[in-house]
């Protein structure tokens, strides 16, 4: 009876690990990039950070698709304050988190190409800008994931900072951001991203 409960764990030992998932086997996570395996995944969380040193929290935006030159480009716009209708507001009054990027669902490092400007990611706070360009500063390092985009959301995760010369405060952003799509870009989509 001993022997035969030996072998019964000893078969089912070998089962157990014989049928497990092996190395080839893994299950790829979709905020993994391929090309860097070894990059640890962006937050889901509701991106937050700091501009220019001051909390910054995402509360409300909005996404347009448009044309530059004969490429499409995916803007996603997020505000720190809460917005009624973001897709009609008229901003310039609250700190700003804008990324560019080509509509595809896909993962964007910034910084990757300095001549490129897709992608790209702005940290923009109105009371200091006053026409000095240097307030409305360009992430120099960081990735932008575009998770989904639908006729009626668009979704990103962000991971970036300004690290740049000068001392204008800690700025930085990370965190998950979902967005309307607004205006005429949720009919020029078509049925690529239903």
């Amino acid at each position: 009876m001993i022997q035969t409960c030996r072998s019964l764990i000893l078969i089912l030992v070998f089962v157990l690990t014989a049928c497990g998932p092996g190395d080839s086997e893994q299950i790829p996570d979709d905020n993994i990039n391929p090309d860097q395996p070894n990059e640890k995944p962006l937050p889901a969380g509701v991106a937050e950070g700091f501009i220019q040193g001051e909390p910054w929290k995402f509360r409300s935006g909005r996404a347009i698709i448009f044309q530059s030159g004969r490429r499409p480009v995916l803007e996603v716009v997020a505000y720190s304050t809460s917005l009624e209708d973001p897709c009609e507001a008229r901003t310039g009054f609250t700190t700003v988190v804008r990324m560019l990027v080509t509509p595809e669902e896909d993962l964007f490092t910034i910084g990757k190409d300095p001549f490129d400007i897709y992608p790209n990611l702005f940290f923009i706070d109105p009371s200091k800008f006053r026409g000095d360009p240097r307030y409305s500063l360009a992430a120099n390092n960081g990735r932008i994931q575009v998770v989904a985009i639908r006729r009626d959301v668009v979704i990103v995760r962000v991971e970036a900072a300004y690290t740049g010369p000068g001392n204008l405060g800690r700025t930085e952003v990370s965190g998950q951001i979902a967005v309307p799509l607004c205006g005429s870009s949720r009919y020029t989509l078509g049925t690529q991203f239903e």
